[in-house]
Order: structure tokens, then C-alpha cells, then sequence
């Protein structure tokens, strides 16, 4: 992680230099924190995902990194990861500001959300275990342990 004074430093020469700065932004504060508590709830598995990295995470950093880049004229970010709405919105209201602001996500951010991801992880952790039972008792002879 990268304090944000070194990150406005930086901002500072890229846009002296005509750079692009590539941000992977979240609230590690929070992030932390969340990871913690469902380490300790037993809830570890990819369907708490959304859990850990929400929106509330992604909301602050992206505004803080976004208000950092307003404050240096001519700062121009890429925003990895994009997962949830109110990065989008940030995005556009930068956007909308003028500031030469850009993001992406990822594909499992588009065919998950936190509603779905319960049901579908389920199945498809299922599908992915069976497959690699059959694979390895292919390759290896018979497993002794599956999980």
C-alpha cells in the first residue's frame, strides 16, 4: 500500500511528464477490517467476496484518489478493477468534471453480483471439485483424500 502523500508526489509527475497513472484502489482500513471479521465468523469462502471489497471500500478510495488527481491539473488515471457502482459513479462525475479519468473491471464482477454469488458458487465449486477429482484420478491413479 502507498501513502497518499507518495501517491500525490507521483500524480505530480505524471502529469508533468503527460503520464497515465494505473490505480488498484480500495480502502485497506476497511478491507482489512472486514477480512478479520469473517476470518473469525468462518465465512472464508469466494461467496463473501463481495463482503470483504465492497462498496464502501471501493466508494472512498476511489473519491480520495480522484480528488487527489483534481488537485494536480492535468493527472490522468486508469482505474483497475472497477467492481461496484459507486466507483462507477465516481468515475463519471470525475468524467464529468473534465478530468481525463478511465476504468475497467473484471468479467467475474459482470457475472456475479452479491445476490448470485451464493447459488452460483455453490455449483460451479461443486462442478470444479468433481472435474479435478476425475482429472487427477486420470493422471495419478486413485485419489485417497477428496475434499
Amino acid at each position: 500500500m502507498i501513502d497518499f502523500g507518495d501517491i500525490w508526489e507521483a500524480f505530480q509527475v505524471l502529469a508533468k511528464e503527460g503520464g497515465l497513472g494505473v490505480i488498484h484502489a480500495e480502502d485497506n482500513d476497511i478491507v482489512m477490517h472486514m477480512y478479520a471479521k469473517l476470518i473469525r465468523e468462518g465465512r472464508v469462502g469466494f461467496e463473501y467476496l463481495a463482503e470483504v471489497h465492497n462498496q464502501l471500500s471501493e466508494d472512498l478510495s476511489f473519491r480520495r484518489i480522484l480528488r487527489l488527481a483534481q488537485s494536480v491539473p492535468g493527472t490522468a488515471l486508469y482505474m483497475m478493477h472497477v467492481s461496484a457502482g459507486t466507483g462507477v459513479a465516481a468515475i463519471a462525475e470525475a468524467r464529468s468534471k473534465g478530468l481525463p479519468i478511465y476504468g475497467e473491471t473484471l468479467h467475474q464482477y459482470l457475472l456475479y453480483s452479491q445476490t448470485t454469488t451464493n447459488d452460483r458458487t455453490a455449483k460451479s465449486t461443486t462442478r470444479i471439485r468433481r472435474s479435478n477429482r476425475r482429472r487427477t484420478r486420470r493422471r495419478y491413479g486413485t485419489v485417497l483424500r477428496t475434499t
